[in-house]
C-alpha cells in the first residue's frame, strides 16, 4: 500500500515487509497515522499526504477517489499542521496556533 499499486493484500511476500515509499523519499516525515483502510503522513514542515480509500472523503481531497500512492492535501497547505490521527472511518488534524 502507498506504492502505487492496487493489489496490496495478496500473499506475496513484498507486501508482508515495510518499504519506503519512493513518493515520500526527499520527504522527512515525522508521524504516520493508520485507519481501517487508509494512511495518512505528516512531514516536518506540516504537509499531510494521504492514500489510500477514498470513501466518504477520507482522504481530504474534496472527492471520494481510491489513492494507491501518496497525495499532498492542497487545502491545509494554508496551515502547518503539527498533528494527525486517525481511526477507523475518520482522519483528523491540528495545525499551529499561530495558523
Amino acid at each position: 500500500l502507498g506504492h502505487g499499486e492496487t493489489n496490496n493484500r495478496g500473499g506475496s511476500s513484498t507486501n508482508e515487509i515495510p518499504h519506503k515509499i519512493k513518493a515520500l523519499k526527499k520527504k522527512k516525515c515525522i508521524s504516520v497515522a493508520c485507519g481501517w483502510c487508509h494512511t495518512v503522513v505528516l512531514t516536518d514542515d506540516g504537509q499531510v499526504y494521504t492514500f489510500g480509500g477514498g470513501w466518504l472523503g477520507l482522504l481530504g481531497h474534496g472527492d471520494e477517489v481510491t489513492r494507491t500512492s501518496p497525495k499532498l492535501v492542497e487545502r491545509l497547505l494554508k496551515h502547518k499542521i503539527v498533528y494527525i490521527n486517525t481511526c477507523l472511518l475518520y482522519t483528523s488534524d491540528a495545525a499551529d496556533e499561530e495558523d
